[in-house]
């Protein structure tokens, strides 16, 4: 059987036994029940400040190298921030 076909068979499966898809956005993380998303606090005043620097004027290379400044962890626990990250985050926000 084709890839494609096995990867949509087993995103369907996971649908059905309403299991999570997908990356866990920047600013969330995946509740207990591995299923549902909670804020996470500490993320979420990142992107306030990446927000704020961006509405200042701020380019997203700048925001980047302050995240990096900052120490700030990206979703996957590293200190690595590009603009196309700060893009990413910025872009895929919930309301």
């Amino acid at each position: 059987m084709a890839h494609n076909r096995l990867t949509k068979d087993a995103l369907k499966a996971k649908k059905l036994r309403k299991e999570r898809i997908g990356q866990v956005p920047f600013g969330y993380r995946l509740a207990i029940d591995g299923i549902k998303l909670e804020p996470n606090q500490e993320q979420l005043k990142a992107v306030k400040l990446m927000k704020q620097m961006r509405s200042d004027g701020f380019t997203l290379r700048e925001i980047a190298a302050r995240m990096k400044q900052d120490g700030v962890l990206t979703a996957k626990g590293k200190c690595d921030w590009a603009h196309s990250s700060i893009q990413s985050v910025m872009g895929h926000r919930k309301k």
